[in-house]
């Protein structure tokens, strides 16, 4: 069995609810922010609750109290996993702090720096994943050449965002327009034209 439940937003439910009028299959009252989709057997079932009738029937956790564990989101990578993978990353070890690839998916905690080289092979697509990029780019005081240093890191983003629309890989194209439209506002450029094309 496979239960996919989709909290909305309030600004999605308000948007859904003009867009379709859409109401809780439920209790027909109030506007449904919970998308319930089950398969089982090959059968499909969808529900569009409230988030009351969804909380009543036992569906979602408020998004308020969940909390995004990366240990378990990397437990969940592993389950795809065969045994001869497996086996593989208990063999990977970082030489520094001797921790297996396979003890940080189960804790999601590296024991010291030298983990990152260790595991770069295996990282980069998990942090590519999580974060959209393998590079931290916190928020910059702008100081000489920082802007300098935005503006090119924006002609590369324009770039993979143009690339990302060419092959249909929207995800990543919405990640890479926000990240433009931030660095934007962090330049103080008033004209984001560029981000939407």
């Amino acid at each position: 069995m496979h239960r996919v439940p989709i909290e909305c937003s309030s600004w999605w439910a308000e948007k859904l609810r003009r867009a379709n009028n859409l109401l809780c299959d439920s209790c027909k009252k109030r506007v449904a922010t919970v998308h319930y989709t089950e398969v089982v057997g090959g059968n499909v079932t969808d529900l569009h609750l409230c988030a009351e009738c969804a909380d009543r029937k036992g569906l979602v956790k408020p998004l308020s109290k969940s909390k995004f564990v990366v240990a378990d989101f990397l437990a969940g990578l592993a389950e795809g996993l065969d045994a001869d993978e497996l086996e593989k990353e208990t063999q990977i070890r970082c030489k520094t702090c001797n921790l297996s690839y396979a003890e940080f998916r189960r804790g999601g905690k590296l024991g010291c720096a030298d983990c990152y080289p260790s595991f770069a092979g295996r990282l980069d697509p998990l942090l590519r994943r999580i974060h959209g990029s393998t590079r931290h780019t916190g928020k910059l005081i702008l100081k000489t050449g920082a802007k300098a240093e935005l503006k090119r890191e924006l002609d590369g983003i324009q770039k993979r965002l143009k690339a990302a629309i060419r092959d249909e890989n929207f995800e990543d194209a919405a990640s890479l327009r926000d990240r433009m439209r931030a660095i934007h506002e962090s330049l103080g450029s008033k004209d984001t034209d560029d981000a939407k094309s």
